[in-house]
């Protein structure tokens, strides 16, 4: 049961899985712009390129602009059986 006080910024256990599998979706897919000089060409060539980047809960709270010691503080030290799955899937 959740504490008095201020609401919850992910309501409930499938609202964390989704936002979850949206930021792993972002990790997968992020890309960065790659510059380099082309002797052939005698110019710089830039192009965007895949670069995923690993899903963290760090990253995951930036992500939901959340603080991570609010994050934590709610919804993995209250050990609360509800987010119990999604946040074990989250630390592995």
């Amino acid at each position: 049961m959740a504490k008095a006080g201020r609401p919850r910024i992910i309501k409930d256990a499938n609202e964390m899985a989704k936002l979850w599998a949206d930021y792993k979706e972002y990790c997968n897919n992020y890309t960065v712009t790659k510059t380099e000089f082309s002797a052939k060409e005698g110019r710089f060539i830039s192009d965007t390129v895949k670069r995923p980047i690993t899903a963290t809960i760090e990253g995951f709270c930036v992500f939901v602009d959340i603080s991570r010691s609010k994050f934590y503080q709610t919804y993995i030290d209250s050990n609360e059986e509800e987010f119990g799955d999604i946040i074990t899937r989250m630390k592995y």
